[in-house]
């Protein structure tokens, strides 16, 4: 079949072609290929294109979503949660859905702690930092956006809590418009010379390798029956969470437990970022909302909004996990509406119940959608009582996994089995955590923290699978106890390498984005050093 091309984008010796699959029948070559076009393997391809190689992107989907949850996944076993659809086959991967909310990991989060297991990153955030730097110029946000002591804090008892060494503030700062990858990569324009081909509508169903370890191609499958032999120097797995698992395990002509997967831990440790309106804060005191801490604020060119968590010391002497809360307000100026009616169709959360706020107030509730977005300091200038939404960490899990399954999807490639809950230990951490920030609340006379929906609750129905599908490649010094090295190369595998949230070992309570951004352009930077390298 003759090949169809759209030359996107001419510029300075820089060619950037879109090759549809469903136009394309043979071989392709490249020094370089990347799976996955989502915002690691978008930022990972831009980067080396920087440096003047060759690659190809291959996307399953087109410019349009192409495929839905469901045609890869056999089974969820979830326990008692609502089920979010959080992946996009599409070119741009999952920044075609994100908000543009972005903040990096913690400290703690890379560090070693014995109340914590499976923990094994084999560095430190400080390394991070370079990266995090170049990420945040990325998407046009300033650095000093991210510092806590750039802000103010306008209640003088909100101001005290954080005069201490107990609670910190943690401000999450939004892309706005969100950042795109794929506006990015065809987009993009430098003076280095490079080129990059997109593969788009094309499945990778498996990788073929040697013996001795060595990935010759990736096997590309398409809905027209085509098929494609991607043949490259390097091979880098970037389809997030849940597919780079399944082409790892798929991939078993020559090791029968799947390419990389000798000690069984390709799929295992996966996590997401749960979430939910957990409690309700009764203040004291009504507060004005025209704060940070309330409702979304511009400082400087960003919008802003800022939470809190315990700080690294609490977290250490409590032994806790690093959750982090939001708060945001209640109407109280809209007409009266009946409470279960703004309950049914309003208010979705099953840890807040009608008793542990007043009844004007759920009686007023009309307006709580648009507080939500956090812009309610436009209409309510004042607050009496405070929604506490957690966006909660999750203890490392090997019983928390994907799994290759026995059924088949319409190419014929084995569809996977996802497994996943939030333990009682997890919960646990969650109620320590708040009866801790409930001490705080109530010793600096803010108010009272009413978390007793929560506590009394045996199933909680959280928002858990969502786009941020962490942990399945781990990674890990010791080949013992992850997938990848601290180079992201997997273990067994001399030229195959992972990008994306798969390789985290923890979890944080940050949108993930940033922290993709920055392993990208380390690991483009690594890949850089080893250009030469001979196998």
């Amino acid at each position: 079949m003759e090949l169809s091309l759209n030359i996107l984008k001419l510029a300075e010796g820089r060619i950037i072609n879109s090759i549809s699959a469903l136009n394309y029948d043979g071989d392709m070559s490249a020094s370089y290929c990347v799976i996955g076009s989502g915002p690691a393997g978008g930022v990972l391809a831009a980067e080396l294109v920087k440096q003047g190689q060759d690659v190809i992107v291959i996307e399953a989907g087109g410019e349009k979503e192409a495929s839905s949850f469901n045609t890869v996944v056999d089974k969820t076993i979830v326990g008692q949660v609502d089920l979010t659809l959080g992946r996009a086959f599409q070119l741009g991967g999952s920044s075609n859905l994100w908000a543009g909310r972005v903040a990096p990991l913690d400290p703690i989060d890379f560090e070693y702690r014995n109340w914590v297991d499976n923990i094994t990153w084999p560095m430190s955030r400080k390394s991070l930092d370079p990266y995090y730097r170049r990420a945040i110029e990325l998407l046009g946000l300033s650095s000093e956006a991210f510092e806590d002591n750039y802000y103010a804090v306008n209640d003088k008892k909100f101001k005290r809590l954080f005069d201490g060494n107990q609670t910190t503030l943690k401000p999450f700062v939004w892309s706005k418009p969100p950042f795109r990858i794929a506006d990015y990569i065809l987009g993009y324009v430098s003076s280095e010379t490079g080129i990059l081909r997109l593969l788009t509508d094309a499945i990778v169903g498996e990788l073929e390798s040697d013996p001795a370890g060595n990935i010759k191609a990736a096997l590309v499958t398409c809905k027209n029956g085509n098929h494609i032999r991607v043949e490259a120097r390097y091979f880098i797995l970037a389809a997030g969470g849940l597919e780079v698992p399944r082409i790892m395990l798929n991939s078993n002509g020559v090791f029968k437990d799947g390419i990389g997967n000798k000690n069984g831990l390709v799929g295992r440790f996966l996590s997401t970022h749960p979430k939910a309106d957990l409690a309700v804060l009764k203040l004291k005191r009504p507060i004005f909302t025209s704060n940070a801490l309330f409702s979304d604020q511009s400082f400087k060119g960003n919008s802003v909004r800022l939470g809190i968590s315990l700080s690294r010391d609490v977290q250490t002497a409590e032994k806790l996990l690093n959750h982090y809360i939001q708060l945001s307000s209640f109407s109280e100026i809209q007409a009266n509406r009946a409470f279960e009616l703004i309950k049914k169709k309003v208010y979705s959360s099953k840890f807040i119940t009608r008793d542990q706020v007043n009844g004007r107030l759920f009686r007023n509730l009309g307006l709580w959608v648009f507080n939500r977005i956090g812009r309610v300091a436009k209409v309510q200038p004042l607050a009496g009582s405070l929604i506490v939404r957690g966006f909660l960490d999750q203890y490392p899990d090997p019983d928390n996994c994907v799994r290759i399954s026995n059924e088949l999807d319409d190419m014929g490639l084995r569809k996977i089995e996802v497994n996943w809950r939030y333990t009682d230990r997890d919960k646990k951490s969650v109620i320590d955590f708040l009866k801790k920030l409930a001490h705080e609340f109530s010793r600096h006379d803010i108010g009272e923290l009413d978390y007793s929906g929560l506590e009394s609750l045996k199933e909680w129905h959280l928002n858990a699978i969502h786009s941020h599908y962490l942990g399945t490649t781990r990674m890990s010094s010791d080949a013992n106890l992850g997938v990848v090295d601290e180079n992201c190369q997997v273990y067994g595998c001399k030229n195959l390498f992972v990008a994306g949230p798969s390789i985290f070992t923890t979890y944080g309570n940050a949108n993930p984005f940033l922290t993709i951004c920055a392993f990208s352009m380390r690991l483009a930077d690594h890949l850089a050093s080893i250009r030469n390298k001979q196998f």
